[in-house]
């Protein structure tokens, strides 16, 4: 099995983790699929069963993009690429996990895992980003998204090859598709902003 192949499946069989469904089974005894906005996130995961689990989703999410990619590096210090290649692969398992019958949540507290993955400060600066966005314009989505602008941006300035940053705006395009939803429900009034969040979970 070559190195690549087993970068790729280390990274997808950790994206796997449902851990917002796991924590809805386990404390609520629901399929959080079906509360809230029926995502298998942390945003959700706050919403629907408190701020504790939101954060403990946020912890386990991020973990599953960074230690995978650690434990590729490790085996594979002399091929760079290949921690890279199982974080994109965690978050594709985030978003479609076999676990889930492929119905999984929208990759961005592993995006998270990911940058921290590539470089600490990177990940830091990802991290104090959302949390800025987020907070200035009151809205998730818009933090998010912002995560996933910044993506093939980073992996360009970080020296990768252009087949790498190609895949990162693939998964750019998959993050804004995945978080169509939440664009459409913004005119209408009817996604959630992070100060609802807070008032419903304080």
């Amino acid at each position: 099995m070559s190195s690549m192949v087993i970068a790729l499946t280390v990274g997808y069989v950790f994206g796997n983790l449902p851990t917002a469904y796991l924590l809805g089974r386990m404390a609520r005894g629901i399929d959080i699929r079906e509360h809230g906005s029926g995502n298998v996130g942390a945003s959700n995961a706050t919403i629907v069963l408190g701020w504790r689990y939101g954060l403990t989703t946020v912890i386990v999410d991020i973990l599953k993009g960074l230690i995978p990619m650690l434990i590729v590096g490790s085996l594979y210090p002399a091929e760079p690429a290949l921690p890279y290649l199982t974080g994109l692969a965690a978050i594709i398992g985030h978003i479609f996990p076999l676990t889930l019958r492929f119905r999984g949540g929208k990759g961005i507290a592993t995006l998270l895992g990911l940058f921290l993955g590539l470089d600490w400060r990177l990940g830091l600066g990802a991290f104090v980003t959302i949390i800025a966005i987020t907070w200035i314009s009151d809205y998730i989505v818009f933090g998010s998204l912002t995560l996933y602008v910044i993506f093939p941006v980073a992996v360009f300035l970080l020296g990768f090859a252009l087949i790498h940053v190609l895949v990162a705006a693939g998964l750019t395009a998959l993050g804004f598709y995945k978080h169509a939803i939440n664009l459409r429900r913004l005119p209408r009034g009817e996604e959630v902003p992070l100060s609802a969040v807070m008032k419903k979970t304080s």
